[in-house]
């Protein structure tokens, strides 16, 4: 740009503004900061494990009102709320992407069922999806421990007629036994979330297409 006065406002300012390379080693961390390791250290040491202590509890209350608030019926249903609390903070699953929904009510074939878990993607986006058409994922988790759940034959076929239902209405549904939910928790949370996950992407994709198709015709508020 031109000052003014005829002169490269560039060259004016070229003194006093520092040069790429002088601003990346400005930048650079001491590597010694970096590669220090602090793991030997009493203090380091004492403080971290008051930490650990600290955050199990903080847990340990969160966790269980989490029980509660999603009205579990069961041990097992309080199981899975426990590990799904657990994983999410620990970033071993998204609870931003997935949401779990306690107790839902659906309405599929005629009839009207009540799962113990449905897993959907963040509620947000359910609200844009819905007014456009656009298909929500949706799967239905189901904890089949037999002290609270099936006991009759009769039981065991009112289930896989339920599951029939609600898979032809588009939900995907996941079983998780008693034992599996004692023996692998974590592994019983993880495979659900992975079930909800992979029609997750798809979805965001065809949300963001019908939005930008509504918003080509005008149709949008």
């Amino acid at each position: 740009m031109i000052c003014d006065n005829g002169q490269d406002s560039t060259t004016l300012l070229a003194p006093s503004s520092p040069s790429h390379a002088e601003r990346s080693r400005a930048t650079l961390p001491d590597p010694q900061i970096i590669t220090h390791d602090w793991s030997d250290n009493d203090l380091f040491r004492k403080h971290l494990d008051a930490a650990v202590e600290y955050v199990g509890a903080s847990f340990r209350d969160k966790a269980s009102r989490s029980a509660k608030f999603y009205q579990t019926q069961s041990p097992i249903e309080a199981l899975f709320v426990l590990w799904w609390d657990a994983l999410g903070r620990s970033d071993t699953i998204s609870r931003s992407m997935i949401e779990l929904h306690k107790q839902h009510t659906v309405v599929a074939n005629g009839s009207t069922y009540r799962l113990d878990f449905a897993l959907m993607p963040e509620s947000p986006l359910c609200y844009r999806a819905r007014p456009l058409g656009v298909a929500i994922p949706m799967v239905a988790v189901e904890l089949d421990g037999h002290d609270f759940h099936e006991k009759t034959r009769e039981q065991v076929t009112y289930r896989n007629q339920r599951d029939r239902d609600l898979i032809a209405a588009g939900w995907k549904v996941i079983h998780f036994s008693g034992s599996e939910m004692n023996r692998q928790p974590d592994q019983c949370v993880e495979d659900a979330f992975a079930l909800a996950l992979s029609g997750f992407f798809e979805f965001e994709t065809r949300l963001f297409g019908a939005e930008c198709e509504a918003t080509k015709a005008g149709t949008t508020t």
